[in-house]
């Protein structure tokens, strides 16, 4: 063969793998997260705050000596430092306050010189001088012991803590259950103290663990649990609405499915929709992982559950919206359950959901990443428009051989497709670094095409683990004028849409985001 055969072949070969990014998007290993990343949340530091469990070991140590039960990713470098937990972070939850912090509550059995952690209330405030890390006051705690608890932030930016079962164990029961809510901070004129009953999280026994909870645009919640439904009226604290069921098995845990609030938009005016993908039927190691997703628009009366099939069944998905406002299904398994050692067949290929397409259209394959990630993996946005994946541990330790998929510490990056597209990237030259509600501001914005079709979204990753992304947010901004390099949007009118805290503000140019600059959303 010549040379210029060879070139032609080779030049053949490098048009095809284009071609295939420009499709399915493109998997990167970019770090190793020291601990099994089944916690994540992303602060406005761009740093990614990693949560394990104590385990036998990890692969980071406290300057002690000790293993390090947590770690702080840094996005620009890709290194991680140890973080130091007083007790232990175990199946636990979280969301973030106003301020940026970072409150996480709940977990498991103390463990290795690690306290236990079941009520206990933990805080992390964002720092750029790898100086800050978690306090928790053990005279400060919840109002119960809690495992496998939901955590949603509130209109008012404070958090609504719900369910969870006194202690561990693989599926609820009576006995343990903890069916009650309780609020961080309480205040002094809050209808109740303490905590509150819920007969919602006994009727949904026993696959009642991580519910589904979502802050609706009117302020009040949300709430799924095993295969029913009600929201939550914040004002009385009690249910206002029962739904639906949704058909063909089991949703929450141990049968996960993933649940998402699809993106609000000032075009419909917020209309709340929601989407459940995946689940099961039985918790058996071989029960084959449900196809369908149910969505349904809450703003009807009669609102009634739309099924729909993905291409391939799904057991622990993860649900995130991208910045374009369609929807990444991401990591999980075909067959099993949530659980230590209960899942087969690996789902490698994200699944992208268009809920603005007609029924029929709205799913579509992506490129396959080469890492099984099972039990306790998790995906989140980051600002530079890639999706941070980690974790995966079904083992009942750290096990790094001779089982079927060992502890994984590798942190890969996706990149959609839209990052591989013909035109340049917008690029956010300058924005403000907070506003309130409903008051227009600025976005200095370089451009590239002849007439841009603008649009400008507010995201919030929240805080993910077991395939419940707590507080995860998506919200278009209302674009109120374009003059050359600048760009007028409105603030999101309410709390209610927008909780207060930091997000990352999106502009995309013809459906191509740029990098994401944060800004503070003040009450």
């Amino acid at each position: 063969m010549t040379n210029l055969s060879l070139l032609a072949l080779l030049a053949t070969a490098l048009s095809l793998a284009s071609a295939q990014v420009e499709k399915g998007g493109q998997w990167d290993l970019i770090g190793h997260s020291g601990v099994s990343a089944m916690h994540m949340a992303l602060t406005h530091t761009n740093h990614v705050i990693i949560l394990d469990r104590v385990q036998r070991a990890s692969k980071i140590y406290l300057p002690t000596g000790e293993y390090a039960w947590g770690t702080e990713y840094d996005l620009e470098t890709n290194t991680v430092r140890p973080l130091n937990l007083k007790s232990n972070t175990f199946c636990s939850a979280g969301g973030f306050l106003e301020d940026g912090t970072l409150i996480n509550v709940a977990g498991s059995q103390g463990r290795r010189k690690i306290e236990e952690g079941f009520n206990g209330i933990r805080s992390f405030k964002p720092c750029t001088d790898k100086f800050c890390d978690f306090n928790q006051d053990f005279n400060v705690t919840l109002h119960s012991k809690r495992w496998y608890p939901t955590v949603e932030n509130l209109a008012d930016g404070r958090l609504f803590i719900l369910g969870g079962s006194s202690t561990t164990c693989a599926t609820n029961s009576k006995e343990i259950n903890v069916p009650s809510f309780e609020l961080y901070p309480h205040l002094p004129e809050d209808p109740f103290q303490g905590e509150k009953h819920f007969q919602f999280m006994e009727d949904t026994l026993p696959h009642n663990l991580y519910p589904a909870v979502h802050l609706l645009p009117d302020g009040n919640l949300f709430i799924f649990s095993n295969t029913r439904s009600v929201i939550l009226d914040t004002k009385t604290w009690e249910i206002k609405r029962e739904l639906p069921e949704i058909p063909g098995g089991v949703r929450t845990y141990p049968l996960t499915g993933g649940s998402i609030l699809l993106p609000l938009s000032p075009d419909n005016d917020y209309q709340a929709e929601v989407l459940i993908c995946g689940g099961s039927t039985r918790y058996w190691k071989k029960s084959p992982g449900l196809k369908t997703c149910a969505r349904i628009n809450l703003d009807e009366p009669d609102a009634k559950w739309e099924l729909e099939d993905m291409p391939m069944p799904r057991v622990m998905p993860d649900l995130l919206a991208l910045p374009d406002g369609r929807i990444l299904i991401v990591n999980g398994v075909e067959i099993g359950t949530a659980g230590f050692n209960r899942a087969q067949v690996p789902t490698f290929s994200p699944v992208v959901y268009d809920p603005s397409a007609p029924k029929g259209q709205r799913f579509s394959t992506w490129s396959p990443s080469a890492i099984p990630r099972v039990y306790h993996s998790t995906a989140l946005l980051i600002p530079d428009g890639r999706v941070f994946v980690a974790g995966s541990n079904p083992n009942a330790d750290a096990l790094w051989e001779k089982v079927d998929f060992p502890t994984e510490y590798r942190v890969e990056a996706f990149s959609p497709p839209y990052l591989f597209a013909d035109q340049p990237r917008p690029v956010i030259e300058s924005m403000q670094q907070s506003v309130k509600y409903g008051e227009e501001f600025d976005i200095e914005i370089q451009t590239f095409g002849s007439d841009p079709d603008i649009a400008v979204t507010m995201m919030h990753s929240g805080f993910v683990t077991h395939s419940t992304h707590m507080n995860h947010r998506a919200v278009k901004l209302d674009v109120v004028r374009k003059t050359g390099g600048k760009v007028t949007v409105r603030a999101p009118p309410r709390p209610a849409i927008a909780p207060p805290k930091y997000y990352m503000v999106f502009v995309l140019e013809d459906g191509i985001p740029s990098v994401a600059k944060w800004i503070q959303l003040k009450n």
